[in-house]
């Protein structure tokens, strides 16, 4: 019975160092996970300068690494498309300037031109009516001198008829 109460403790001691054991284990291996994934959620939230600590030269160190240069390169990525966002709002704003001194400068032309096309309008107004007036004047004077030459052939007549004695 001794020896079956020994084989007990010896295998209840192996089965505990082997627990411990696979407990050690799983928690060095879950550790650098566990690490991994919160900087995962780190980078979700857009903290890009969050980092995994590096503890190990395995696979999971390696992981590590990889994830590391992701977040760098997201990181340069995002300062990239700001400055390029900041540059064409720049452009933006100055194309717009330039677009309003032009509409600007082109709605003044736009005035001048149908200002001096108005003048031009009145002006042709007085003429026409200064050479419509002086057209009415020619035809009343023709009138008068049809008139008048028609009185003188009547006159004429009258005139030579009793000059005879």
């Amino acid at each position: 019975q001794q020896s079956t109460f020994f084989a007990v403790v010896i295998l209840g001691g192996v089965l505990l160092t082997s627990i411990t054991a696979i407990y050690a284990i799983a928690k060095r291996l879950m550790k650098p996970i566990e690490a991994v994934h919160k900087a995962a959620f780190q980078l979700g939230q857009g903290r890009l300068d969050y980092r995994v600590p590096v503890d190990t030269r395995d696979e999971i160190g390696d992981l590590a690494e990889n994830f590391n240069r992701m977040a760098e390169n997201l990181k340069e990525s995002r300062l990239a498309l700001e400055e390029q966002k900041a540059s064409l709002e720049i452009r933006v704003e100055a194309r717009t300037r330039m677009l309003k001194e032009l509409s600007e400068q082109q709605e003044t032309t736009i005035k001048e031109r149908t200002k001096e096309v108005q003048d031009r309008l009145v002006e042709l107004e007085r003429f026409q009516k200064l050479t419509i007036g002086r057209e009415l004047k020619m035809i009343e004077l023709k009138k008068e001198i049809t008139k008048l030459k028609e009185w003188l052939s009547k006159e004429k007549p009258r005139n030579t008829t009793s000059d005879a004695p």
